[in-house]
């Protein structure tokens, strides 16, 4: 089998590369049977032999040809490759296309590998044709499968950025928070001195803002009244002993006794604690009074003299 013998013949000849014999009266070349498509036969082949998934041959091959880079074939005995569709890569010799995976792309069918989406756009799903736009507020990398939020501090209205570093530093005044695309101007009561700042400041207590986007804070004339974070200055007239602080009913300034351990002068100015070697024993104090020869006091606000 697998070959011929002529008239006179002193040696069998085997059948030519792409053909075979299975039997073992063959008597000449042409008496040999031509290799089927989806098949090799090597020279002196007996039987074909079907090609292997991710190869081909056509009729009288002598060996099968690996599918080209951007086909496929998932079958064994075929004589042709498909063309690898879109959204997929097939590598040279494939059997099955390979879906591209987030971050990459194949935007046509016949596609041999997959590529990557370029800096400033991303793709967060698989199997697809085409990347998306990155997002403002936030950048993307070469290959990237999702957008990166600026970090805090920074913004952009951009869509095109392929790194962290072309985020801008939020301005003095202003506010950025993670992903922003735009800065968030300061309250009133509130600044940023610096640029790249997450959040605004509140005006220290002596201190107000009536004015949005501020970079700093305005001092609050002596005898008014500004605590933390005021968006202006209130002139109350308290009376020694009490204090002026925002009423929890309705938001404007009253005035309260002051408590004990603390001196209260009146007007817009604060509680003061009693200093070491003073005292205040009540409510309502005025002013602290000194310990009594024979009495001490090493702490702040005290409320008695030790013996």
């Amino acid at each position: 089998p697998g070959a011929w013998c002529g008239v006179g013949a002193s040696v069998a000849l085997l059948c030519a590369k792409g053909s075979y014999g299975n039997a073992t009266n063959l008597a000449a070349a042409a008496d040999c049977t031509a290799c089927p498509e989806g098949s090799s036969c090597p020279t002196g082949s007996v039987l074909p032999v079907q090609c292997a998934a991710g190869s081909y041959a056509t009729a009288e091959s002598a060996t099968c040809s690996r599918c080209a880079a951007g086909r496929f074939q998932g079958e064994r005995g075929q004589g042709w490759c498909h063309e690898c569709p879109p959204g997929s890569a097939c590598a040279e010799g494939a059997a099955a296309p390979s879906v591209c995976p987030p971050g990459s792309i194949a935007s046509a069918a016949g596609s041999g590998a997959c590529t990557q989406c370029s800096g400033g756009s991303y793709q967060p799903a698989s199997n697809a044709t085409g990347c998306v736009p990155c997002e403002p507020g936030a950048w993307c990398g070469v290959g990237a499968s999702a957008a990166l939020l600026c970090a805090k501090g920074t913004y952009s209205t951009a869509t095109i950025l392929v790194r962290a570093a072309q985020c801008e530093p939020c301005p003095p005044g202003s506010a950025c928070t993670t992903g922003s695309v735009a800065p968030t101007p300061c309250n009133p009561g509130s600044h940023a001195p610096t640029g790249g700042l997450s959040k605004c400041l509140l005006c220290n207590a002596g201190s107000y803002q009536d004015e949005t986007n501020a970079s700093s804070c305005k001092l609050c004339d002596a005898g008014d009244f500004c605590p933390a974070g005021a968006s202006l200055k209130l002139a109350p007239t308290c009376t020694p002993g009490t204090y002026a602080n925002f009423s929890e009913v309705d938001g404007e300034p009253e005035c309260f006794e002051c408590n004990p351990g603390f001196e209260c002068a009146g007007g817009g100015r604060p509680p003061a604690r009693c200093r070491p070697g003073t005292f205040a024993a009540e409510s309502k104090t005025k002013e602290c009074a000194a310990c009594e020869a024979g009495k001490r006091q090493s702490e702040t606000n005290a409320t008695a003299c030790l013996t």
